[in-house]
């Protein structure tokens, strides 16, 4: 397999971190908040992209929780569960379509290509795809 340049692993951490702030915004507080919250996860390296194998590596859903509720995740216990939930059975559903090549493939499609990569996800849907376009300057809705 060819490893990405360091360029290319930057840019798929931006989706990355846009695909988590959607999840995050989606179940309840605004679209700063959210992207504020991922930046940090991603930052933390609480989800991060491993350079060699190009997958998403997350330690697990209980990283997640805590992180989102250590962190001034303000919808309590139970959405952050679920948001913590949604994004691990996510992930492991892009990293069975490859990882860092899924996220490539969002890279530059049109928005309804978007849409049919993403819809199927696990948590995903019209206002995590609206949220999602918002954050990558789509202008498709």
């Amino acid at each position: 397999m060819n490893s990405a340049s360091e360029g290319d692993l930057f840019s798929e951490g931006l989706i990355l971190v846009d695909l988590l702030a959607s999840f995050i915004a989606t179940n309840g507080v605004n679209i700063a908040t959210g992207f504020s919250i991922a930046q940090n996860l991603f930052k933390s390296k609480v989800v991060s992209i491993e350079t060699h194998s190009e997958f998403i590596l997350f330690s697990s859903e209980d990283a997640i929780f805590s992180f989102l509720t250590s962190n001034s995740y303000p919808r309590g216990d139970y959405v952050s569960r679920l948001v913590a939930s949604r994004i691990c059975r996510s992930i492991e559903q892009i990293n069975l379509q490859g990882g860092v090549i899924f996220i490539r493939q969002l890279r530059g499609a049109s928005g309804s290509n978007i849409r049919s990569l993403l819809l199927p996800l696990y948590g995903v849907g019209d206002k995590f795809i609206c949220t999602y376009f918002l954050l990558a300057g789509i202008g498709e809705f």
